[in-house]
């Protein structure tokens, strides 16, 4: 629970992506948090049913399909960041560079489970001169 007037204060304008991965939560809590104390109620208020079927738990019958979840990912929590009102450019760039490079390993460990091996290792380099060149441009 949070007060609107809260709320209207770290995420401008109300504005939530609707990306079918793009994960809401991240989007409300991730601003919330940076700028406010978290108090736990010591009751519990409602329970979760957890259906493997369901649409926030959907099954990705591709490769593909699971590589686009995890770039929604990726960018939803990169462009949240951006949007915080109060947190310093500095560290802006360095929350977004650590996404960055986490994604990049689940990207490698990716291509590495569902592509020949001679494909992997072009991805692998790819990413490498990728990763060289952002730290070349800092």
């Amino acid at each position: 629970m949070v007060k609107t007037s809260i709320l209207d204060k770290t995420v401008r304008n109300r504005n939530i992506s609707t990306a079918k991965h793009a994960g809401q939560n991240w989007q409300l809590l991730l601003p919330l948090l940076y700028g406010y104390k978290c108090l736990t109620i010591k009751e519990y208020l409602y329970n979760v049913t957890v259906r493997e079927d369901s649409h926030s738990r959907g099954k990705y019958k591709t490769h593909d399909e699971l590589l686009n979840k995890y770039k929604d990912f990726e960018y939803v929590l990169i462009q949240t960041l951006k949007e915080i009102p109060h947190l310093p450019e500095a560290k802006k760039k360095v929350y977004i560079g650590q996404i960055r490079n986490i994604y990049r390993k689940i990207y490698l460990d990716h291509w590495l489970s569902s592509h020949s091996s001679l494909l992997a290792i072009k991805k692998l380099i790819a990413a490498c001169y990728h990763f060289i060149h952002d730290k070349l441009k800092r």
